[in-house]
């Protein structure tokens, strides 16, 4: 049976840190998070690590410091990606937003090099197809598996937060989206799994960033009351 909600709520795919916790409380609303996902490591046969790594989520750097220890210049999407492999001493070249907005900078700076890309095995496609358009010489190695891990959410949220694109595929599991619900979503690659699937009410956090994606929340949530 379905929960309903004693006051408007908001849903969080992830659970979230305290601050941000805090911040939706004291905007007056009220908090479900769960983890929709959960990540396992696969094992990997290591062959050729090319010229750069390119890496699109925290999980798949690190399972792949886990594993292996070759250090190339980086690029990756998100700056909290971009921190985890600073913080590990890593070089990184250059971090996008999303990862078509990557691959696009990859398009016209960096065709000459040669790739490698660390990701999960339900990475989306844009990337790798973006890669072969660039004739360049690239390999990737699947590091992690996501599993979906939904359940059911209070009824008519008043916002819903989305982290990833498998997120969205996992709290559908279990739950329905509708048009009047706002969605907000970490970035564009998340946007983008919630529009394959209908047309709906999409907020975008201007960088993918927990923090920022709370802040354009409570406005909206202050707007709309």
């Amino acid at each position: 049976m379905k929960i309903e909600a004693a006051k408007p709520c908001v849903v969080s795919t992830k659970c979230l840190p305290d601050w941000a916790q805090n911040d939706i409380e004291q905007a007056g609303f009220s908090l479900f998070q769960h983890d929709f996902i959960a990540t396992a490591a696969i094992a990997v046969e290591w062959g050729v690590i090319h010229e750069f790594l390119v890496f699109t989520s925290q999980q798949a750097v690190q399972y792949y410091v886990k594993q292996n220890s070759a250090k190339r210049p980086c690029f990756c999407v998100g700056q909290q990606t971009s921190n985890l492999l600073q913080k590990l001493g890593f070089e990184v070249v250059a971090m996008a937003f999303s990862a078509q907005y990557l691959g696009e900078l990859l398009q016209v700076k960096y065709y000459n090099g040669s790739f490698t890309f660390v990701c999960g095995v339900q990475r989306r496609p844009e990337l790798p197809y973006m890669l072969d358009q660039m004739a360049v010489t690239w390999n990737q190695y699947p590091i992690y598996e996501t599993i979906a891990t939904p359940v059911e959410a209070p009824n008519n949220p008043s916002a819903v937060l989305f982290f990833s694109p498998s997120a969205v595929a996992s709290f559908q599991e279990k739950n329905a989206l509708y048009p009047e619900t706002p969605y907000f979503c970490v970035g564009a690659t998340t946007a983008q799994s919630l529009r394959e699937v209908g047309s709906f009410q999409i907020y975008i956090a201007d960088k993918p960033d927990t923090k920022v994606l709370i802040n354009l929340l409570i406005q909206h949530l202050k707007t709309a009351c």
